[in-house]
């Protein structure tokens, strides 16, 4: 997830580590402590951040599209 995250929007760090957030949170099957461990953020953190992250992509229609090329490559 990280890897396409930065393949894709490899323009903004803060992006990548919001999408790769809120797509690890949403789509990797994994305990929130283990994604939190990931990204050095508590649990909480992470719901949050995924919370925030989808309200952004909402508003921005680039967010969006770009998010919607990793969660295609993610179900190839």
């Amino acid at each position: 997830i990280c890897k396409l995250a930065k393949k894709t929007i490899d323009d903004n760090d803060k992006l990548v580590r919001q999408a790769s957030i809120y797509l690890s949170h949403r789509y990797s099957g994994e305990r929130l402590r283990d994604i939190g461990e990931m990204f050095n953020i508590g649990e909480t953190a992470i719901c949050e951040a995924s919370k925030r992250f989808s309200e952004k992509m909402k508003s921005d229609k680039k967010v969006r599209d770009k998010v919607d090329v990793i969660i295609r490559s993610l179900k190839k």
